[in-house]
This record gives structure tokens, sequence and C-alpha cells, in this order.
């Protein structure tokens, strides 16, 4: 009887180490960049700015990056996301590029890759 209590204490501690220790989703955010024509932007330059939910790092989320050869901009929030909440940021999004700019907003879900397509002219 010993053993088996013994067998399923260290049963269910090793269940619970590793259900908690799983690792969490990427939450990202994918801007594609198009042209007038549809035709993906390489080099553009994109801006999201917004609030995440959670408050955190005073709630500001204000970052830029280029995009890559197929006109995508990825943003990762990683360092943002706190498991277990719900909800995370509604992003402004800004691209431009030789004079021409876009537009557009994008919903950042939590554990996801997100995706909004903006168009500049």
């Amino acid at each position: 009887m010993r053993k088996f209590i013994l067998l399923a204490f260290a049963l269910i501690v090793g269940v619970s180490a590793f259900v908690s220790c799983g690792k969490s989703g990427d939450t990202t955010a994918t801007i594609t960049v198009l042209d007038a024509g549809g035709l993906p932007v390489p080099g553009a330059l994109v801006n999201v700015v917004g609030y995440d939910s959670y408050g955190y790092n005073s709630g500001r989320i204000d970052r830029e990056t280029q995009t890559d050869g197929n006109g995508k901009a990825v943003f990762n929030f990683n360092d943002l996301y706190q498991r277990g909440a719900a909800g995370f940021a509604v992003l402004e999004i800004t691209a431009t590029k030789a004079g021409l700019t876009g537009d557009g907003i994008i919903k950042v879900e939590e554990e996801k890759n997100n995706e909004a397509t903006v168009s500049i002219q």
C-alpha cells in the first residue's frame, strides 16, 4: 500500500510539472504591404502603435521594422504577452516607402500569428 501511495504521488507531481511547463505559442503580427497594383513592397517601413491590454511597460507599444523581399514585416510580442491573460492589443499600422503611405489596424490575439494587409499609394 505504501508503494502505491508513493507511486501515485510521484505520478501526480510528474504530470503537474509537465503540464505547467508547457510553452506558449508565439504572439506575433505579420503585416503584408502591397502597392496599388497588389504587388508586395520590399523595404517598406512599417510602424505599429497602440496599447496592450495589460498596461505592462506603461501599456505603450511602438515598434518599427522593414518589410522583407515578400513585402512582409513581422513583429514578435512574446516579451509583452503574459500567459493566462485574455486579449492582447489593437494596433494602428502605418507603412511608408518612397513618399507613398498606407494605414490599417490589426487586432493582436495572444499565442497566434495575427495577419493584416496594408496598401500604400
